[in-house]
């Protein structure tokens, strides 16, 4: 991976940049490391609404204020000793209160979900999805946090900021890692395990079957024949892996929708 580069400037940006934050333009003081997929930095944000989607996985902890997230018409406060992870197929908009500081992890969708592929052993059928809240003051994302705030503070001190690849790159893995393993997704369940589920078997067929022969699959009754599994099962695979029923996910392929949906 790249050289780690250090980033302690006033940054401006616009409405319709990268980040997505509206209004006018503003100015937030962002310091932190970067690396060729992974960006972790401290943010003081003078703005009260942030528009997380795009390209990358956003992770957002308040270091001094409570946020409050809106994902799919629902409010998930977000208080001390939590966090947010925004997914990019999942649209969210946070509300941050101004002067807050955060800490704030973003890895590029692909680098991500490349990653969980060599886990799992097996490329990925669906995008990978997170469950929004994370909890960083208990369980398994506490350690994960520990470390991030380590490299943060680091990454603060020029003298003490990894130049050799090696390094930089076993950082990139670990933060990345750490989200992967420490955080509830939709490939959670399959984490760990020699084989995948027969359920997930299920859903990757009937998924396979409807990219690949649209015309052949016109009801559930039909996704859950060409998976070999019956509709109670196809049903509850669909809801766990992708979030949605399989009549739902075959109304939005027929409109064009389909996966980047989910």
């Amino acid at each position: 991976m790249g050289r780690a580069l250090m980033c302690s400037c006033a940054v401006r940006t616009r409405a319709g940049d990268r980040h997505g934050i509206q209004g006018a333009d503003r100015d937030q003081r962002r310091c932190g490391v970067r690396r060729e997929n992974v960006v972790l930095s401290s943010m003081i944000c003078h703005h009260s609404g942030v528009d997380e989607a795009g390209s990358v996985y956003s992770v957002m902890v308040p270091l001094s204020a409570h946020l409050l997230c809106e994902q799919a018409n629902d409010g998930l406060p977000i208080v001390v000793g939590q966090g947010l992870v925004a997914s990019p197929t999942r649209p969210m908009r946070v509300h941050v209160p101004i002067a807050a500081r955060l800490m704030v992890l973003e890895i590029e969708r692909a680098a991500a979900e490349s990653e969980l592929s060599q886990l799992l052993g097996f490329a990925l059928p669906w995008p990978m999805v997170f469950e929004p809240i994370i909890e960083v003051s208990v369980g398994a994302m506490s350690s994960w946090y520990r470390l991030a705030r380590r490299y943060l503070l680091r990454s603060s001190h020029r003298a003490q900021v990894p130049t050799d690849p090696a390094e930089t790159r076993s950082q990139q893995e670990l933060l990345t890692l750490g989200l992967l393993c420490g955080q509830t997704h939709n490939y959670t369940s399959l984490l760990g395990r020699e084989q995948p589920s027969r359920q997930f078997e299920a859903v990757r067929a009937a998924v396979d079957r409807l990219s690949r022969h649209p015309e052949s699959v016109r009801t559930v009754g039909d996704l859950a024949r060409v998976s070999g599994r019956s509709v109670r099962c196809l049903q509850e695979g669909f809801r766990r892996y992708l979030g949605v029923t399989p009549s739902e996910y075959l109304r939005r392929s027929r409109t064009g929708r389909g996966l980047g949906c989910c």
